[in-house]
Order: structure tokens, then C-alpha cells, then sequence
């Protein structure tokens, strides 16, 4: 049995080609770790070893005497059978062989300990399974043991990494490439091992009136504004729809008129399911499209005409309610034709849903329910690395599709319903076959716990090892078991993942949304004390970054100035000019190893795609960076805020 664990020949047989010919140390050393020797008096001799590489002095009998001596650790007739073994030429087998055996202790080991955690300790499961995970990681990843670290090490390590800085010369980017040169003069790039978190204003989108009626799963109606996490509600296809989180807020509302149907209200970014009413061209009968209302207004009079909304028709043979004449959709009234008004500014009530993000209102009209860290993700698969992108939100198509777009410059409405021209057919064909070939990894599975973040990350971490970064999108959907309420939920989940940037050294980056505070004040620049949930959010993060789009609010407030002018007999000049691209500050709020302040970007609308803006072409926007002493702020009052679609 001991014979599988280790092999004391093969071990002497290693140190012995050190001894004979020195210069094969650095070598040995990169493959074989101290811990890899079975024999302790063998530990202590590679030791000495390297002390005596790092001193400069020859690695001899003599030298290594009085090394051991010094060490307290000298045994002459172990240093004997060593010097005693016959050195060998090719040790890339002797090597495979103390490592394998190496592997099998740490295994045994882990059985052991494995028993021990389960039967003796009886710790949770969950706790027990992440102890196993990371060890088995460590073991497979060569991982260096949990003991202390020694002053000694340490030092020589930081001496290793200022000389790597200064071999970098007067380069800013000291860590992971943002992808933005702005924001790597600001940062010096992501660190190995941070905890990256971006957040952004409430969203602006998919969400109705107070009072729209929802078709429920159960065949029951009931008010947006009633809905809860968890509710089922009636999707296109009969089949039930999760309410994953919900969004509340305030924007510019339009009537959708329906001519056969219920008119209902949405906010401006509400995206609208639409359907092909005819053929023409490559376009064909019954062609479904997802626009928003903001981009519904600009279409032409004959594309209106061509789109329709449309109904659906229940499947009773997947339901669990009978049929009845309320529910019935007949052919003539199947396409709807719509107009869309503004009304005003007002409250908005939406939600999350899983699936297809398509569900039905009263009447059975069907509607519909992440872009700078995607510029991030483009940016490294574009250098090479790999990236792994855990996606709760979106499916992993919705996510290419905004890739290619960024990709081809090819505005993102036009590859959704293919209108693209023959040479737009071509770039997207050699960006496809460019993006096939790079490292990204996307989990879309929707729901998402810190053990299933955990255990994914490591896997893929040890099959490629040229994974660089990984993004959460986004963290408030991602589930834990705490009994004790959501804010100790997330808390959880900020520690574990700040833990897992360090275990595998890389920075991690998850989205976060913010309360309702920022909409209530003047200033509608997020601070700290935005972030939704807990405060340990801000506790855990080494850099926090908020997305911050003024034109958002100045055509909010415009309109709203507009309206009320109209509504006292008043006139009033709406002065807001819609462009095609706008500034947008990064805001970075917390920076750990660094200082705070405002990035400036250019976000292109068209592609959904931001950009460095050009250097001196304004000054930062002064903003107030607030520290919260409290981390334990309740905010349940405050709504289920979604990230917006930017």
C-alpha cells in the first residue's frame, strides 16, 4: 500500500541529479513543490536547495551541510543514501512519478478529512461540498498549503512583483486590461484577486401602468402592481413564466391602443412583441419582433402597417383550468392593430421573468420583458483571453447577438430581424466565424447560488487556465439559503465571491442594481449608499463603479416640463435633442488601491457599445463620495430595481 503513496528511490534519485549537476534546479523547481516529497529529511534538503539557488551558492555536499546544520534539520545518514544514489539524465519520469504519488496523499488525505467533517463534525452539506471543491481545486491546480506564510516568503514575493512593475516601465496598466483606457489610467486595470462591482440606475423597460391586468398561470388577473418575486404568469406558449425580481420607477408612459383589443400603458422603454402581418421580400407572415417603444415611434407609416400586435392562444391540454369564452382568441382578432400615444410622465411597475421573457396581458396580447461589461468581455477574447460570463438575465444567444453587433457595427435592430445588406452579410459572417474561435464561456442557466458560481468557476479555472476575468449578470439574482432575509443573502454571496477572485486570481465583476433612493433626489448621480440590499456589497468590493447617463433624465425632466406647461394653457420648447451618442460617466465610487473620481465615455445607442471619450474634451463631473457607516440599511421599501438595457 505505501508503495502507491510515495517511492524513497525516486525521491533520492531527483535530489541526487540536483546535486551532480545544479543548474537543473529551476527546472525541478517549477514542476515539484516542497510538499511533493514524501520524506521530511527530503522536504528539508530541497529547501536548503533553494536557499542556497536564492544566496547564490553552489549546491554541494559541503554547502548543503552546513545549510541543514544552520536549519536544525542536518541528518548524515539520509544525506548519505542520497549522495549514495546514482544521479539520472532524464528526470521528466522520476518527476511524473513523486507528483503522482504526491496527488494520491493529498487524495487519502482528503478522504479523511472528508469522514471526519461529515460523520464526526456533522457539518452542513453545502459547507462540507465547498471545503471539497476548493481542496480538490488546490490539489489539481498544485495550490500551496494553508499553513502561514513567513515573512521571509511573503518579502520575496513583493520583491518579485515590484521588479515585474518595473520592468513594465511608465505603463499604467498594472492589472487586468478594463478595455478602456480611460478607465485604465484611472485604475491601473483590475487586480488579480478583486471584487469588481458596476451598478446602474433603475431600469428604464419592460414594465406597464398601474393597473394593467396580467394573465396569471393559474388562469387567474391580477394587477402589475400586485405581482410578487416567485408569481407564475402565463407565457405564449402555455407555459408558466417565474417572476425572478421586480422593477419600479418613474418615465415617460405611451397608451399602446389596440384596435382588438384592451389598451394598456407602458414606460418608453417597454419592449413591444410584435408580428409580421404579410409577406414582402425576404420578410414573411407571422415574423415576430421585439422593439422598443422608443424606437417603435421612429419607424415609418408602412413598417407600423406591416407590424401588428398580435394574441395568443392557450393550450388547455398544459393547463390546469378549464376553457371558458374569456380566454378565447378567434382568428380575425388574432393580429391587432396599434397606435402608440404619449401620456405622461408617471410610475412604472414591471418584473424579471425566465424563459422567453414573452407573457400575456388580459386579452391575451403578448409582451415582452448589460452592454459595458460586455464591451469589457470583447475587449479581452479579443486579446486572447478567456472570459467566463454567468448570465441570470439573458439568454447566451441575446448576449452574442450584442457581441456581433458591437462587433460588426451593424446596429443591434437590424441583425435582430436579419435586414442587413450583402456586404453586412459578409462582415457578420467573418466576425461570426472570428468569434467562434475566441474564449468565452457563458452560463445562462437563469438561477444561480454561490456554491454553483463556486464549483463552475473552479472547473473551468482548471481547464483554462487563460480565463481572465469572470462577470456576474447580475448579483441580486443570484439565490442563497440563509433563513434570515435577503440582505444576509447577498452578504453571503459578496464574501464568497470576493473569496473566489483571491482563491483563483482573477477579478471578478457582477452587476448590482441600486434602490430607489437615486430617483428621489435632485442629483441623480449614484452614490455608495445606492447600492440595493447590503451594505457588505460596498464592504466586500475592492472597486465600485456606478454607470451614470444624464441624458436619460434631462429627456425626463424636459418632457415633463413640456406636459405641464400644456396642461396650465402655457407653451413651452422641449429643448432635449435625442443623439445618436451620449457621454456617460463611470463613476468610481470606492476604489480600494486608488483613488475615486469620473471616467468619461461615449455610449454609441445603435450598437450598444461604449467608447473612451477623447481625452480633453471636458472636465470629470464633480460628484459626492458618501461612506456608509451602516451596512445594514433597510431598503424594503425601496422596490426590486432591474438593471437597464445600456
Amino acid at each position: 500500500m505505501s508503495e502507491n503513496i510515495y517511492n524513497l528511490n525516486i525521491e533520492r534519485a531527483v535530489l541526487s541529479a540536483i546535486i551532480f549537476d545544479p543548474q537543473i534546479f529551476e527546472e525541478i523547481a517549477s514542476k515539484l513543490k516542497v510538499q511533493d516529497f514524501y520524506l521530511p529529511f527530503h522536504q528539508h534538503l530541497f529547501v536548503a536547495m533553494e536557499e542556497l539557488i536564492r544566496e547564490d551558492k553552489p549546491i554541494d555536499e559541503e554547502f548543503l551541510k552546513t545549510k541543514l546544520s544552520s536549519n536544525g534539520d542536518y541528518d548524515e545518514v539520509a544525506l548519505l543514501d542520497v549522495l549514495a544514489s546514482n544521479p539520472i539524465s532524464n528526470t521528466n519520469a522520476y518527476l511524473a512519478e513523486i507528483k503522482s504519488r504526491s496527488t494520491k496523499r493529498a487524495l487519502a488525505t482528503l478522504a479523511t478529512t472528508i469522514k471526519k467533517l461529515t460523520i464526526e463534525d456533522d457539518l452542513p452539506t453545502e459547507e462540507v461540498m465547498n471545503m471539497v471543491e476548493r481542496k480538490l481545486y488546490e490539489i489539481t491546480q498544485d495550490s500551496t498549503s494553508e499553513d502561514f506564510r513567513e515573512s521571509k516568503e511573503i518579502t520575496l514575493s513583493m520583491i518579485e512583483e515590484i521588479n515585474r512593475l518595473k520592468a513594465l516601465g511608465n505603463s499604467k496598466l498594472l492589472g487586468v486590461d478594463t478595455g478602456f483606457h480611460n478607465l485604465n489610467d484611472h485604475t491601473q486595470g483590475f487586480g488579480k484577486g478583486d471584487l469588481i462591482i458596476v451598478a446602474a440606475r433603475p431600469a428604464m423597460g419592460k414594465c406597464l401602468g398601474k393597473g394593467t391586468k396580467v394573465l396569471m398561470y393559474s388562469g387567474e388577473l391580477k394587477k402589475v402592481e400586485d405581482i410578487v418575486v416567485g408569481d407564475e404568469l402565463m407565457g405564449d406558449d402555455s407555459t408558466p413564466r417565474k417572476v425572478l425580481s421586480l422593477a419600479r420607477g418613474r418615465e415617460e408612459m405611451y397608451w399602446v391602443r389596440q384596435n382588438k383589443g384592451i389598451d394598456y400603458r407602458v414606460n418608453k422603454s417597454h419592449i413591444l412583441s410584435l408580428k409580421r402581418s404579410r409577406n414582402e421580400g425576404k420578410d414573411k407572415h407571422g415574423d415576430i419582433l421585439n422593439i422598443e417603444v422608443s424606437e417603435y415611434l421612429e419607424k415609418s407609416t408602412k413598417f407600423k402597417s406591416n407590424y401588428k400586435g398580435y394574441k395568443s392562444k392557450l393550450d388547455f391540454s398544459k393547463l390546469s383550468f378549464s376553457y371558458s369564452d374569456k380566454y378565447s382568441v378567434s382568428d380575425e382578432i388574432e393580429y391587432t392593430g396599434i397606435k402608440v400615444e404619449f401620456d405622461k410622465v408617471d410610475d412604472y411597475y414591471g418584473f424579471e421573468i425566465d424563459g422567453n421573457k414573452l407573457f400575456l396581458l388580459e386579452d391575451m396580447t403578448v409582451t415582452h420583458n448589460t452592454s459595458l461589461v460586455l464591451n469589457m468581455t470583447q475587449k479581452a477574447i479579443e486579446r486572447g483571453e478567456g472570459v467566463a460570463f454567468f448570465s441570470l438575465e439573458m439568454p447566451a444567444e441575446q448576449l452574442m447577438l450584442r457581441l456581433l453587433s458591437t462587433e460588426t457595427s451593424i446596429p443591434l435592430q437590424k441583425l435582430r430581424v436579419g435586414d442587413l445588406t450583402d456586404d453586412e452579410w459578409s462582415n457578420l459572417s467573418k466576425s461570426a466565424d472570428k468569434m467562434a474561435s475566441r474564449k468565452l464561456f457563458v452560463d445562462d442557466g437563469g438561477m444561480a447560488t454561490i456554491h454553483h458560481v463556486r464549483s463552475k468557476l473552479r472547473k473551468l479555472k482548471g481547464q483554462h487556465p487563460e480565463i481572465s476575468m469572470a462577470i456576474i449578470d447580475y448579483l441580486q439574482l443570484m439565490s442563497g439559503d440563509n433563513k434570515e432575509g435577503r440582505q444576509q443573502v447577498i452578504s453571503e454571496i459578496s464574501r464568497g465571491l470576493k473569496q473566489l477572485a483571491r482563491e483563483l486570481q482573477i477579478p471578478i465583476i457582477a452587476l448590482s442594481q441600486l434602490n430607489r433612493g437615486v430617483e428621489s433626489r435632485d442629483n441623480k448621480r449614484p452614490m455608495l449608499s445606492d447600492l440595493r440590499e447590503s451594505g457588505s456589497i460596498e464592504q466586500d468590493a475592492d472597486i465600485v463603479m456606478f454607470v451614470y447617463r444624464d441624458d436619460v433624465y434631462r429627456e425626463a425632466a424636459e418632457k415633463e416640463k413640456e406636459m405641464k406647461a400644456k396642461a396650465e394653457g402655457k407653451e413651452y420648447e422641449n429643448t432635449f435633442q435625442n443623439k445618436p451618442e451620449e457621454e456617460t460617466e463611470l463613476i468610481v465610487g470606492k476604489h480600494r488601491n486608488g483613488p475615486t473620481g469620473t471616467v468619461r465615455l461615449i455610449f454609441q445607442k445603435r450598437f450598444t457599445r461604449f467608447v473612451d471619450a477623447p481625452k480633453g474634451g471636458g472636465r470629470d463631473v464633480p460628484f459626492e463620495v458618501i461612506y456608509e457607516e451602516d451596512g445594514n440599511m433597510d431598503t424594503r421599501d425601496m422596490g426590486n430595481i432591474e438593471l437597464p438595457t445600456i
